[in-house]
């Protein structure tokens, strides 16, 4: 890995992260048995759903009228 300024003339680094397969929707499902059924801390937050939702939604809409979306 490349210590100190990036920039066009430096070079570039990459870093391998091997990761185990999975299926993703049941992985959120046991995370989320997991916090209703041992407390466990969420990875994210009510808010943080919401302004997800909010940005997927809007997307949809840009999408279909063809004309940018405002967040607020």
């Amino acid at each position: 890995k490349y210590e100190g300024e990036n920039g066009w003339t430096h070079p570039l680094s990459s870093n391998r992260i091997d990761v185990k397969p999975v299926i993703p929707m049941k992985e959120q499902l046991r995370h989320f048995c997991d916090i209703i059924q041992n407390g466990a801390q969420p990875r994210c937050s009510g808010r943080d759903g919401i302004e997800t939702l909010k940005a997927a939604i809007a997307i949809g809409e840009s999408a279909r009228s063809g004309t940018p979306v405002t967040l607020e």
